[in-house]
C-alpha cells in the first residue's frame, strides 16, 4: 500500500491535513444530466481542494490519499460513473487537469477509464473528464449523455447542475 494520509469523512466526502498542516477536502456531489430520450439521469461528481492556498509542494501523499478515496468510491460502485471539473476560479484549471491526469497514469488504475473534453471547451476554460470502469455495461449511456449536457452547455443553453460546472465528452 502507498503512504497516504488518514481520511476524515465529512457529510459529502472527506477530509484529510498534510504534514505541512494544508487541509484538503474531497466532495462527492451530483450532476443533473438528460440522456438521449430526455430522461433526467443524476451522475456523481468529484472535486477536491486545499482549504486556503498552499505553497506548491510536491507530496506524493497527497495524490496517494486522492487517488486511494476514488479506489475506494469505485471499489464500493462497480457499475458507476464519476465526473471530475477542475476549478476555474483561480485561472490553474489546466494545470489541475494535467496534475489530476498525471496521478490516474501514475497510479495504474488500468479499470477505470478516462474520458476528457475535446480540446476545443479547453480553450475556453473548460477542464472536465469523467472516469468510468471498463467493463461498465453502461458506460456509452453515461458518455453519451456527458457529451449532450456538454454540447448543450456550449451552445449556451441552460444546464441543471449542481454545484460546480459542466461537463465533458469523450477522449478521442
Amino acid at each position: 500500500m502507498l503512504p497516504r494520509y488518514d481520511l476524515s469523512p465529512t457529510r459529502n466526502g472527506y477530509m484529510f491535513i498534510t504534514a505541512t498542516g494544508a487541509c484538503y477536502h474531497l466532495h462527492f456531489t451530483e450532476y443533473y444530466l438528460t440522456d438521449c430520450a430526455g430522461k433526467e439521469l443524476i451522475i456523481p461528481a468529484f472535486a477536491f481542494l486545499a482549504e486556503e492556498a498552499i505553497r506548491h509542494i510536491y507530496d506524493e501523499k497527497v495524490r496517494n490519499t486522492i487517488i486511494y478515496a476514488l479506489s475506494n468510491y469505485f471499489n464500493k460502485n462497480k457499475c458507476a460513473c464519476l465526473s471530475y471539473i477542475c476549478d476555474t476560479k483561480d485561472g490553474y484549471a489546466r494545470h489541475r487537469n494535467i496534475i489530476f491526469r498525471k496521478w490516474l497514469r501514475e497510479t495504474g488504475h488500468m479499470s477505470i477509464e478516462r474520458f476528457d473534453c475535446k480540446k476545443e471547451y479547453n480553450l475556453s476554460g473548460l477542464y472536465a473528464s469523467i472516469l468510468i470502469r471498463s467493463e461498465n455495461p453502461l458506460k456509452e449511456y453515461y458518455l453519451d449523455a456527458f457529451t449532450k449536457a456538454l454540447r448543450a452547455h456550449s451552445a449556451g443553453c441552460r444546464v441543471r447542475r449542481c454545484h460546480h460546472r459542466t461537463y465533458c465528452r469523450h477522449r478521442e
